[in-house]
């Protein structure tokens, strides 16, 4: 017996899922805590100048709770009350006009401090757990199955925890599995099925396959096996129906798509988790005293950051681009911004000097590069420490070369709602942001298709599969959410220039031309072949699949 993998814990969280809950302030974690500021500050005299406190050694540095980080928001005075105008929190609204003029209200640091520590606490220990695994044997892949939506709570810091497992298997929510496929791009993600009938199962699978996942959980055993008198296995009707889709899944279509390398667009999504810190603190006034009551169940359909997200990737996918996330320690490593042409800054409310200054040089280097930003951007530090008003207005000096009229947050959550009701919605932003992007789609789609392109390039060859552009996510009660958008659609795609073209399901030549006519089912993607030599033989799909399985042999 050896394991396919190991999970080191399902639906794990420093609290319970992304629930807000303040932990850990156990004397061995706070000293921990102290140790790891240390690194960040060079003296106790510089968090104190951080933070607006007055420690005065580093065995006194105390962490903010939320109860009085809230405090300091509703009193804007540095040293939190016990008898917090929890009224005056609810009413209060983060706006740059006036907040400038109450540095200490917005100082945000010694519980956005902790938090990232918090994070770093539960990503440094699944490395801790991956590595002594790998010591009794190395090759199980080692990962944890469950993860949640991007949050301040739980440690869902999901560019720390991507870099130190092997295999994920995330819920989708607030757009994770996107965020994950592009920080997890040579590692494995997987999904749970859960779905009892084949269409529904083919679609997402499908889905997810074309989004990069290399395989699948099947939830549960019971629900898909059962004893017969015989004391042989059969499969349930919740079996049978699973077996078809899966089936599917293991042709050599599939297995051509998994040996084959996904194209992106050079446009970025900015992902920060100090801006998610922030934006809790933002968001969650309104609660008032009862914060701890919203819980990550309420945020996956109420957090309008998550919801500026989707719809930035919904605005972006229906244009026909390929976007990609990009973290803000991505950023400050000085490479990963040097092919992208397109920023989008979305709720990105926290950046350090670094990494400003990395967006600042990478946005003058070249005259067609440019920022998309739906909020102001870069306003507080990576501690959550609002700037001061000139350093923000020098900050916000570069957002000046594209302005496009009705774009802001508002605006792209609506979008997503209202594409999905009726028949042209939309199409005014989607033309105007269209006209300020340098550069044009690989595949055009008619306006208002809402089909999503997927791309890869396998050997000589490109594979370009079409399907409906709806959200495929997971609730937190483990049902997927598959939105309306079910008629089948018909529709002309053009590409960048002649290829010989096949369709990938019946290997059929449909000529050497630079469109194809898309008839798009509901349960499955329509997916092309496209070479610039027509192929000859049996089967192209064997013969590229070969060719991918040669290359990605050790040299």
């Amino acid at each position: 017996f050896h394991p396919i993998a190991c999970n080191i814990r399902d639906e794990l969280s420093i609290t319970i899922s992304a629930n807000p809950f303040d932990y850990d302030f156990h004397p061995i974690n706070l000293d921990a805590f102290r140790t790891w500021l240390k690194t960040q500050y060079e003296s106790i005299d510089a968090l104190n100048s951080e933070w607006d406190t007055k420690f005065k050694q580093w065995s006194d540095v105390y962490p903010f709770s939320t109860d009085e980080i809230k405090s300091r928001m509703a009193s804007n005075i540095p040293e939190p009350s016990r008898d917090t105008d929890w009224q005056s929190l609810q009413k209060l609204v983060f706006d740059l006009r006036t907040s400038t003029n109450e540095p200490t209200r917005w100082n945000l640091a010694p519980w956005c401090d902790f938090r990232t520590f918090m994070d770093i606490t539960l990503a440094d220990t699944l490395e801790f757990l991956k590595n002594s695994a790998h010591e009794i044997d190395p090759t199980v892949p080692i990962g944890i199955e469950g993860s949640q939506m991007p949050h301040a709570f739980g440690g869902y810091d999901l560019w720390r925890l991507a870099q130190v497992v092997d295999w994920m298997e995330p819920y989708d929510i607030g757009s994770a599995r996107e965020i994950l496929g592009s920080f997890m791009q040579d590692k494995i993600l997987l999904t749970t099925v859960f779905e009892s009938n084949t269409n529904d199962a083919r679609r997402r699978l499908w889905h997810l396959l074309l989004m990069g996942d290399k395989g699948c959980i099947v939830w549960w055993s019971q629900d898909c096996l059962y004893s017969t008198r015989s004391g042989s296995l059969s499969l349930t009707p919740k079996g049978k129906a699973l077996a078809v889709a899966l089936k599917e899944l293991q042709s050599d279509l599939a297995n051509l798509i998994m040996n084959s390398t996904k194209e992106f667009d050079p446009i970025v999504i900015h992902y920060s988790q100090p801006s998610i810190q922030v934006d809790w603190l933002i968001e969650s006034t309104i609660d008032g005293s009862s914060w701890f009551r919203r819980f990550s169940s309420y945020e996956a359909s109420h957090n309008k950051m998550a919801k500026a997200r989707n719809g930035w990737l919904k605005l972006l996918t229906d244009l026909g681009y390929t976007p990609r996330f990009i973290s803000s320690e991505q950023i400050e490593s000085g490479q990963s911004l040097d092919k992208a042409k397109v920023v989008v800054l979305s709720y990105s409310y926290a950046m350090s000097h670094k990494e400003f200054t990395r967006v600042k040089n990478w946005l003058t280097a070249n005259p067609s590069n440019i920022i998309l930003a739906d909020t102001p951007f870069a306003v507080f530090d990576q501690h959550g420490k609002l700037l001061p008003s000139a350093e923000i207005t020098e900050r916000l000096g570069i957002f000046n070369k594209v302005k496009i009229d009705g774009l802001n947050t508002d605006s792209i959550i609506k979008y997503t709602k209202d594409r999905d009701t009726a028949a042209n919605a939309g199409s005014n932003i989607r033309s105007r942001l269209s006209k300020v992007i340098p550069f044009e789609p690989a595949v055009r789609l008619p306006d208002n298709s809402r089909v999503r392109v997927h791309r890869f390039k396998v050997s000589s060859a490109r594979i370009v599969a079409f399907e409906k552009n709806i959200d495929l996510n997971t609730t937190e009660d483990l049902t997927t959410n598959i939105q309306p958008n079910d008629q089948p659609s018909r529709f002309l795609a053009k590409f960048d220039s002649n290829y010989f073209i096949y369709d990938a399901w019946s290997e059929k030549f449909l000529g050497n031309t630079n469109c194809v006519d898309v008839n798009l089912e509901n349960e499955r993607p329509a997916i092309f072949i496209l070479t610039t030599n027509q192929f000859t033989g049996s089967s192209i799909i064997h013969q590229l699949l070969i060719s991918a399985r040669e290359k990605s042999k050790p040299q």
